[in-house]
């Protein structure tokens, strides 16, 4: 699909092409998909970690939800955060696997969201069992709210540009559960 996409053996017809990114798109998607399975399993088993390092979890937060808002808005949907503008909160983990956690968390929760739905989340420091940790809570869609298991919930968002994975909201919360362990923390 590449090679007729790129015309590397000569010209091709546009049709062609535009067939030919269509299946490197879906090969991309199916790829995507083998390294959640991959990541989930590794997690699970122990064989994998969170690297150590530093992010500020309320600057991912903030970014996020503004890479979300303009296509929750266009269906007059949203998640409103309630934390100072200029509030941090550090966490001693990777800032890339902070932000691909928070990432499948909010945008599930956004990719579900029906047009009108506004959520209320917030972001705050707390101390369990004498470990200062981050909290994030979030109201659920009505969707995944009326999920029995929200762990195992089959919900996919109905043409949404907004993406967490490909298998669903009950696995993609699955592996952000892995992972938040993996982080020292839980996902309930």
């Amino acid at each position: 699909a590449e090679v007729i996409q790129q015309q590397l053996f000569g010209p091709t017809p546009n049709e062609y092409r535009a067939l030919a990114a269509a299946i490197a798109a879906d090969a991309a998607r199916i790829l995507a998909g083998f390294d959640e399975l991959d990541r989930l399993a590794r997690f699970e088993t122990g064989a994998l970690g969170i690297d150590p390092g530093e992010a500020d979890l309320a600057q991912l937060v903030r970014r996020i939800l503004g890479q979300i808002a303009p296509v929750l808005a266009a269906r007059e949907a949203g998640i409103a955060l309630k934390l100072a503008p200029d509030a941090s909160l550090l966490a001693g983990y990777d800032a890339e696997d902070a932000e691909a956690l928070l990432w499948r968390v909010l945008a599930s929760l956004g990719a579900a969201c029906a047009p009108g739905e506004q959520l209320a989340a917030r972001l705050a420091p707390v101390i369990v069992q004498g470990r200062a940790l981050a909290r994030l809570e979030c109201a659920l869609p009505a969707d995944l709210a009326r999920e029995d298991n929200l762990f195992a919930a089959t919900a996919r968002p109905a043409e949404s540009v907004i993406n967490a994975g490909i298998f669903g909201a009950g696995f993609t919360f699955r592996l952000a559960r892995a992972e938040a362990r993996a982080a020292g923390g839980s996902l309930v």
